[in-house]
């Protein structure tokens, strides 16, 4: 197996950065590309390595955030033949918290309250658990990606003046994409060797809240469960190597996950970013020792984990934990 980060927050040499992550892995004769960061840049870099992004034959998405769906646009540009596999139920409807500064929040204020008697007034009229329509499956023939789009920014304006901002897929994709997009569920795999693992630890909401995450469902916004997350698993003759990348659902819930489904394999790699830049230097320890009781051997990571928290996690865990950035390559 070969791995290439195609972007990461950490520029290194020609290698540009942004905030975002792509990874592309050649493993048993097929490429697949793990998310395309925020922008062409993941294309960019990959040519400067020489790799033609038409010669990928699966395209995965980890979640349904900007920083890793924004570049399928240019990804599907340049490939003809990959499906882009996402979780069943993902939709463009991910929203974070929105600091205001006071002035905002007493401008706001009269806004947010009509605008919940609009969401309630909706609420009596729709069921309050209806996803999206391009929340796992195709909006009809007959909607336009304009009209999608512009029931989605009335949404956004919604969510603003409640505090949320929109950091989901960009507007109109899943339904722009439909024909290339394919939705999973359970564990799927991809090719022998290759599959996609969704999440099953219970009560992934609280971290989603903690977080300040959320999705909109119906007239609802509630707290992200990470129904839209999954990992990317291989097996090897070294062991099972796990990608993902941002690990919202937590890394260490992730490689348990893993470990359930394939039980008496060894765990070698967790790959991606781990999503620690926002937590406390005792959170970090924490995480990292909850790490060390799975037996992983190796993390390889970046992008959200921060490098106070990379820090942290060399001092835990030592040679165990590697810093990812953009232009590495990998053969395991």
């Amino acid at each position: 197996m070969r791995i290439t980060v195609l972007t990461d927050n950490i520029e290194y040499k020609q290698f540009a950065a942004e905030w975002g992550l792509s990874i592309l892995i050649e493993y048993d004769g097929r490429k697949y590309l793990l998310d395309t960061g925020a922008s062409r840049l993941f294309a960019d870099n990959a040519a400067l390595l020489g790799i033609d992004i038409a010669d990928v034959d699966f395209s995965t998405l980890s979640h349904a955030h900007w920083d890793h769906a924004n570049g399928f646009d240019t990804f599907f540009a340049l490939n003809s033949k990959a499906k882009l596999y996402l979780r069943k139920g993902t939709g463009e409807n991910c929203y974070g918290t929105e600091d205001k500064t006071s002035e905002e929040d007493a401008e706001e204020e009269k806004r947010a309250v009509a605008v919940k008697e609009k969401l309630a007034k909706q609420a009596e009229h729709e069921d309050p658990v209806k996803e999206s329509p391009a929340a796992g499956s195709s909006a009809s023939d007959s909607t336009s990606e304009g009209a999608t789009s512009a029931v989605e920014s009335e949404a956004d304006e919604e969510a603003r003046a409640l505090g949320y901002k929109y950091i989901g897929i960009r507007h109109g994709y899943l339904e722009k994409y439909r024909d290339r997009i394919e939705y999973v569920e359970g564990n799927y795999e991809l090719a022998p060797g290759a599959k996609l693992i969704p999440h099953r630890t219970p009560g992934l909401d609280a971290i989603g809240r903690k977080a300040g995450m959320y999705l909109k469902i119906g007239s609802s916004i509630v707290p992200d469960d990470f129904r839209h997350e999954q990992s990317l698993v291989f097996e090897t003759p070294k062991g099972l190597i796990i990608f993902n990348s941002c690990s919202h659902g937590g890394a260490d819930n992730i490689i348990r996950e893993v470990s359930k489904e394939y039980p008496g394999q060894k765990l070698y790699a967790m790959i991606g970013g781990f999503h620690l830049f926002e937590l406390p230097d005792d959170e970090v320890r924490a995480f990292a020792g909850r790490v060390r009781e799975t037996g992983i051997e190796h993390i390889l990571t970046g992008h959200c984990t921060g490098d106070p928290a990379m820090e942290i996690l060399r001092e835990e865990l030592g040679d165990m934990a590697q810093q990812m950035h953009a232009g590495l390559q990998l053969d395991l």
